[in-house]
């Protein structure tokens, strides 16, 4: 009756999902934060958080290719820190993903209750996670075809978005003068009384929960064809494509509106349609808002589920939860329990306690992933990508310190300070 789980998915597969998790809802819900504080310049804080955001993907990618295993974040501490807590580190992995999953899960709710007052709270709770969890057990083809539907769609719009605008900047008098441009542009472009350089940098750290994502991407090992090539290349190749595509979406968007009106605007991007297109676009950028949580609640049931199932295979948890299904190639009881606990976790009903959560959790394990890359390459345990302090490339020797772990290392311990300061 139950099997093992199957080499199904390809590079093109599992390019599109990390897009589509990273992207998701992200760019479209913390926009109008990242301007509050880069105002101006908050192209360059997306250049800033997407850089930070590099540093700790080219860990995973070292550490992904090392370890090449669904465990992926457990097997990384376990082996590169410590293994005296195994249950402990467990547990925390799969909650970081079942609270990720409730915060989604609330959003979704919120935005479509404001949107169609008549319907039951309860109901489109529950329908919201039993929909990904149906998909999720049906198919991991099926749920990555979903995926690459809803990844094309929403990164379009953004696409379309900075189209739009280049096309609004081409339409202006010819060589009007850039003041004359700043000046209808609210001073999108740049505006020297505008650079704070501890604001961009809030910024930008605040930018780095829009780039999260990636990191989930080598819990599909398993069922990558090729993984120790095509999942390091999909978590690299596709955190660059958004960082570019952000920074562009961020200066359309304080052109076409003007700063002030982000900073004021909960959704700026259905604002910045709806001033060149009109009215009749904003149903449409809803709906694709909408798409893209749905989208980020289908993939973390997946990566969550996963998660749960390689700690199981390594009798941290009840050995119900390796049982893969013969017909649909899936964990079902994985994925049911994360399912049945986000919704526990979803009845506490507050978004920002639970968003919080989660953010927190998220750079706790960033920090301990990137110590666990300098711990194995230190050791000479593990082959490093580019140049360390030592001037070697990909070579185990030990003493090797990548630099780009030693950033990351950095670089997350000071969001982690900002986002419990922020929380405080």
């Amino acid at each position: 009756m139950y099997s093992k789980l199957k080499e199904t998915l390809g590079f093109t597969d599992v390019f599109f999902i990390s897009l589509g998790y990273i992207i998701g809802a992200g760019i479209y819900s913390l926009i109008y934060l990242v301007t509050t504080y880069g105002r101006t310049y908050t192209w360059l804080s997306f250049i800033i958080g997407g850089i930070i955001s590099l540093f700790t993907a080219l860990s995973y990618s070292d550490l992904s290719t090392h370890f090449d295993t669904t465990a992926s974040d457990y097997d990384y501490i376990t082996q590169g820190l410590t293994s005296k807590f195994k249950f402990s580190t467990a547990s925390l992995l799969v909650g970081i993903g079942i609270i990720t999953c409730s915060t989604l899960c609330l959003a979704f709710t919120n935005i479509v209750q404001r949107i169609f007052k008549n319907i039951n709270y309860n109901i489109i709770l529950l329908l919201v996670i039993i929909i990904p969890t149906l998909i999720n057990i049906y198919d991991v083809k099926t749920t990555s075809n979903i995926n690459m539907g809803i990844s094309i769609t929403e990164t379009s719009t953004l696409v379309i978005l900075i189209l739009l605008c280049f096309s609004q900047f081409l339409k202006q008098p010819s060589s009007p003068g850039i003041s004359t441009i700043l000046k209808q542009s609210g001073g999108s472009l740049w505006n020297i009384s505008d650079f704070n350089l501890k604001g961009i940098f809030h910024g930008g750290f605040m930018s780095v929960f829009a780039y999260s994502g990636f990191e989930t991407i080598p819990k599909l090992a398993d069922e990558t064809k090729n993984s120790k090539k095509n999942i390091p290349l999909a978590m690299i190749s596709s955190l660059v494509i958004t960082m570019i595509i952000y920074t562009l979406v961020s200066i359309s968007i304080n052109y076409i509106l003007g700063v002030d009106n982000v900073i004021k605007t909960v959704n700026p991007i259905t604002g910045a349609f709806d001033k060149i297109l009109g009215a009749k676009s904003k149903g449409v950028v809803n709906a694709i808002t909408l798409l893209s949580i749905f989208n980020t609640i289908l993939l973390t049931v997946l990566f969550t589920s996963r998660q749960l199932y390689g700690v199981a295979e390594r009798q941290i948890y009840p050995k119900i939860f390796t049982k893969i299904n013969s017909k649909t190639q899936t964990p079902i009881y994985a994925i049911i329990f994360v399912s049945l606990a986000t919704l526990l976790v979803c009845l506490i009903k507050n978004i920002k306690i639970t968003s919080h959560i989660s953010n927190i959790l998220l750079f706790v394990l960033f920090t301990a992933i990137n110590l666990s890359a300098i711990s194995l390459a230190f050791q000479g345990k593990m082959a490093t990508h580019g140049i360390d302090f030592n001037g070697k490339n990909g070579k185990k020797k030990k003493g090797n310190i990548p630099i780009y772990s030693v950033l990351g290392l950095m670089s997350s311990l000071i969001v982690c300070y900002h986002t419990i300061r922020d929380l405080i």
